[in-house]
């Protein structure tokens, strides 16, 4: 997957809610290391840009439950224009699991709820940032 983030065009970073925030922060974080990233947490927009994603960009979706239906909407579309999508979510076999080409699977011990999803957002971040040091390690 580092390969997939380094080669691609471009990287569209997509998440609501708690999981937006983990996508800002990824986003800025590839930024820095001269990654070209498109962000936007209003899902009409990330639908917009998710258009325009070609074969040679990626996108990635941030999702606990990989189960919302804007999330899914987005990343069907990345599909169809031919983009990669790479999944950090807590459920591999939810929809956008089965959807995406690469997944990283989050454990985070979360009730139904999730009030705060600290557990979860903390266990994307250890994920990306995992592989953001494979990245510069490589450059």
């Amino acid at each position: 997957m580092i390969q997939q983030i380094d080669d691609a065009s471009r990287v569209q970073i997509i998440g609501i809610g708690g999981s937006g925030l983990v996508a800002r922060d990824l986003s800025y974080k590839l930024q820095k290391i001269g990654i070209t990233t498109l962000i936007e947490t209003d899902h009409h927009v990330q639908i917009s840009v998710a258009q325009m994603l070609s074969p040679r960009d990626l996108q990635i979706v941030i999702s606990y439950s990989g189960k919302r239906k804007d999330m899914l909407v987005a990343a069907s579309v990345a599909k169809k224009q031919g983009a990669k999508i790479i999944a950090i979510t807590g459920e591999k076999h939810s929809p956008l699991g089965l959807m995406a080409d690469y997944i990283l699977e989050t454990i985070a011990d979360e009730g139904e709820w999730r009030s705060a999803a600290i557990s979860s957002r903390t266990a994307q971040k250890h994920h990306y940032r995992s592989y953001l040091y494979g990245i510069i390690k490589e450059a």
